[in-house]
């Protein structure tokens, strides 16, 4: 019989074993190429203008072990974060006609601001200053961003050893981490130790532990960026853990958070944008006050500029309901006014008049509930047409939750004390915000999930 035409041949038990081992294999070999797969997408950094011996230093650190070039590239970063913000110090002490320290003491308080955008606490001769310019911790944190991106680039594609305690982690990265974080902590130490021959001086031990955070946060972020979408090869059994335990529109929800955390922001932002040319003349009376030359001038504008974040959050929290104070016996709400005594800072000239408002400014408080409406569209959306409501409102709630928690850490961040006495606590009254906040986001994305429901659901 010819071959060609001969019938086939009936499998036996052998051949469906060893198909079904090919199978397995196949899916063992793709379980493999995952987490051998490369872990890093290509990303094109803009390149600094080079000098003769950038590329001497780059491969001599190159060359060093990693226990070792990770904690110099985060002493690099603490560095150049620090001579930015010394610079600004330095140039203030030039143009105070009547100072009366040396060049040593300024770059002291310039170290010691730089400490303060890490959040540690200051103890001046007026009294503890906390207030933290959060938005100078962009700063710091973007230079932290920046050294570990060079870390990262320096770690091989294919993985080694894993860590299976810690959700197969891989071990250079983790070794990396930690020694990235204790280099910026010793560089801040350091800096800490320099600081106290200014009048203000740091408090311990927060110079150990909160620019550590700022480390590990940046490290965090340069990981997220490079790694992509590979991120979960970076410690794929925690990833598969992550996925089996939460709901697949988790991602999701918390990513309309975060965007619904920062149109609240934005909110106040503009407000304040707004209120700037409405009330110029008390802010220019107040800046006559203050007496600069023109680089003192110069950096008063840089000191308002960097608390822009913290007035944004401020306003955010007169939008919301509890407002903010400006010490013992002042507050800012919807429903009054009583300022106080107000410090000599520019920027607070936005300030309403002294007295009650009138209660259509409580018409106000449905900004945060149009920003809670707009991440419970973004968060329902997602899920298919023919889900049940209370999947849809779950994701939305749970992007309301996103954003409320957010929103009270950068309350918290816009907390604190400008001396003793009655500026010992100025800033947003947490629990009333938290409440609030939580409160006038949820009933905003309850409502936008529902009418996601009605409008993507046929009616039969």
């Amino acid at each position: 019989m010819d071959p060609r035409h001969a019938p086939p041949s009936t499998p036996t038990t052998h051949d469906a074993a060893r198909r079904s081992g090919t199978h397995a294999a196949a899916r063992h070999d793709r379980r493999d190429h995952h987490l051998q797969r490369p872990w890093r997408r290509p990303v094109r950094r803009p390149r600094l203008p080079e000098r003769p011996g950038d590329d001497v230093a780059d491969s001599w650190l190159r060359a060093r072990p990693l226990w070792l070039r990770s904690p110099l590239a985060a002493v690099g970063a603490a560095a150049v974060s620090a001579g930015l913000i010394l610079t600004g110090a330095f140039l203030g002490w030039l143009a105070a006609a009547y100072s009366t320290g040396t060049g040593g003491q300024a770059s002291a308080t310039g170290l010691s601001l730089w400490l303060l955008a890490h959040g540690v606490p200051l103890d001046a001769g007026f009294g503890p200053l906390s207030l933290v310019p959060w938005l100078l911790t962009v700063l710091p944190l973007a230079c932290c961003v920046w050294g570990a991106h060079w870390v990262i680039s320096t770690l091989p594609e294919k993985p080694g050893r894993r860590l299976p305690n810690l959700g197969g982690l891989r071990q250079d990265v983790a070794v990396a981490l930690a020694t990235y974080a204790l280099g910026y902590t010793l560089a801040a130490m350091f800096f800490a130790l320099l600081a106290r021959a200014s009048a203000v001086t740091p408090g311990w031990p927060a110079p150990v532990l909160l620019p550590a955070v700022i480390a590990i946060l940046g490290f965090i972020e340069a990981l997220r960026y490079d790694a992509g979408a590979h991120l979960g090869a970076v410690a794929p059994r925690a990833a598969r853990g992550i996925r089996a335990r939460l709901p697949v529109w988790f991602g999701a929800s918390m990513r309309a958070g975060a965007w619904t955390a920062l149109s609240v922001v934005v909110a106040g932002l503009l407000t304040v944008l707004v209120l700037v040319p409405a009330r110029w003349g008390r802010i220019t009376a107040i800046f006559h006050t203050l007496h600069t030359g023109f680089i003192g001038s110069v950096l008063v504008v840089l000191a308002t500029l960097v608390y822009l974040g913290t007035a944004a959050m401020w306003v955010a929290s007169f939008l919301a309901g509890p407002g903010f104070t400006l010490g013992a016996g002042s507050s800012v709400t919807l429903a009054e006014v009583v300022p106080g005594q107000v410090p000599p800072m520019p920027l607070l000239g936005i300030l309403p008049e002294p007295g009650a408002l009138p209660i259509a400014m409580w018409a106000l408080t449905l900004l945060p509930v149009l920003a809670g409406a707009l991440g419970g569209y973004l968060a329902a959306r997602r899920l298919a047409a023919l889900s049940p409501w209370r999947l849809k409102a779950g994701a939305a709630v749970t992007s309301a939750v996103c954003a409320a928690g957010l929103l009270t850490v950068l309350a918290g961040l816009s907390s604190g004390s400008l001396g003793s006495g009655r500026l010992s606590s100025v800033g947003i009254p947490l629990g009333w915000f938290a409440l609030a906040v939580t409160g006038e986001l949820v009933v905003g994305a309850l409502l936008a999930a529902t009418a996601v429901h009605r409008v993507r659901v046929p009616r039969v």
